[in-house]
């Protein structure tokens, strides 16, 4: 019995000393709606983001790691460069969110098509347009047009919680609550994915994360890993339009 006692002391002993919640200037967020909108302010001042780091990939056929460069443009423009480990490129691929072009330097094969689901799918392990990609590459998730959104508070990982649903679909989104940096979103579903962002840092007056993690759901992993980040993308020459070299193949897009 005295040990028993002595338990729940140090039970109630931890809960007096955990670390209180810190929230920002509004203070603590009891309205959804509230919420939605600071969050749609938030993502309103993203623009565009070009940063270099290293992707890591694991799926059915395997994983590896590579070095990346990356640039991202709202609404929809997207530049991805694969190098190889000495630094030299890969693959290239590149969408202003209507046409998708994909030059494979390793394989002498140039592609280009549509820009959709399922063409940015063979490189992120999961179907999602370009604008989403940009998105969560800027770190604002896309987030369901919600007909019902609870908000409550996640104790154990110390967020806001905010759980969206329209007809069959929901998804959860965990916020900071002091920087209101979103730090997960679950989208469940066949074709759902839980994205993670952490690391982020205050560049341009804007915070990026450096570090996102993309798990689909089929297991497929993606993790990309940025040691610089930059606010912009280059203007000259354009950064997300490919011309194909001379004398290399070009087939359409997933032929």
């Amino acid at each position: 019995m005295r040990e028993r006692s002595l338990l729940v002391l140090l039970l109630l002993a931890g809960c007096v000393h955990a670390r209180p919640l810190r929230f920002g200037p509004q203070g603590e967020i009891h309205d959804p709606a509230l919420l939605l909108r600071l969050l749609d302010q938030r993502g309103a001042r993203l623009e565009a983001l070009s940063a270099d780091g290293r992707v890591t990939a694991h799926g059915p056929s395997g994983g590896g790691a590579t070095g990346v460069s990356v640039s991202a443009r709202r609404p929809a423009s997207i530049r991805f460069e694969l190098d190889s480990f000495f630094g030299n490129p890969l693959l290239v691929l590149a969408t202003d969110g209507t046409r998708m072009q994909i030059w494979d330097l390793d394989h002498g094969v140039f592609q280009e098509g549509p820009a959709d689901a399922a063409a940015l799918a063979a490189l992120v392990s999961v179907p999602m347009s370009p604008a989403d990609a940009v998105s969560l590459l800027l770190g604002d998730p896309p987030r369901l047009v919600p007909e019902e959104a609870l908000l409550s508070i996640d104790r154990e990982r110390g967020a806001y919680l905010l759980e969206l649903r329209r007809g069959g679909l929901s998804q959860r989104l965990w916020v900071e609550p002091e920087t209101l940096d979103p730090i997960e979103s679950a989208v469940a579903g066949p074709a759902g994915y839980v994205a993670s962002f952490s690391s982020f840092e205050t560049t341009g007056g804007e915070r990026l994360p450096r570090e996102i993690d993309l798990v689909a759901a089929s297991g497929a992993r993606l993790r990309l890993r940025f040691r610089e980040l930059r606010p912009t993308v280059p203007k000259e020459p354009d950064p997300f339009e490919l011309t194909p070299p001379p004398n290399v193949r070009v087939v359409p897009l997933g032929g």
